[in-house]
């Protein structure tokens, strides 16, 4: 299973864990769903959510 995923965005890179089956942003405590909603609302001029479901 993969353990670690790093994000890389045009403005900054996050690194998430593996924690209870929820990706989590080691500096920042959020899960990868709500990192990834982020760096695509603001790369993307747009809003958008983004979920697992």
């Amino acid at each position: 299973m993969l353990q670690e995923i790093w994000v890389a965005t045009k403005f900054k890179g996050d690194h998430c864990v593996l924690d209870n089956d929820r990706r989590i942003d080691e500096c920042r405590g959020v899960e990868l769903w709500q990192l990834l909603s982020k760096a695509v609302r603001i790369q993307a001029e747009t809003e958008l959510t983004l979920s697992a479901q």
